[in-house]
């Protein structure tokens, strides 16, 4: 049996589902990032942040790109890529 995220890939409900995720995944992110840097005494240490991507389904939209957007925005002076590390495949 094929699910409708599989088969319908850009089913409207599919496109909506996706920018809900977005969405709250970049405020989170952007929240939790401006929570770090208010705690650090050394604020430039957010600078050398890794993300660790990991779990079932992850893909570029929604999950990498609302990770990352909050790291181009207004917490920073300049522009951070943040180190990407992804959780190695299971070996079956």
């Amino acid at each position: 049996m094929v699910v409708k995220s599989e088969q319908f890939f850009h089913a409207p409900e599919i496109k909506e589902a996706k920018g809900w995720i977005s969405k709250g995944l970049n405020r989170g992110t952007e929240g939790i990032l401006a929570l770090a840097k208010k705690k650090l005494f050394d604020k430039e240490q957010l600078n050398d942040i890794k993300i660790i991507f990991g779990g079932g389904g992850h893909c570029e939209y929604p999950y990498k790109t609302a990770v990352l957007k909050p790291f181009s925005g207004q917490l920073f002076k300049k522009d951070i890529y943040p180190d990407i590390i992804g959780m190695q495949l299971p070996v079956i």
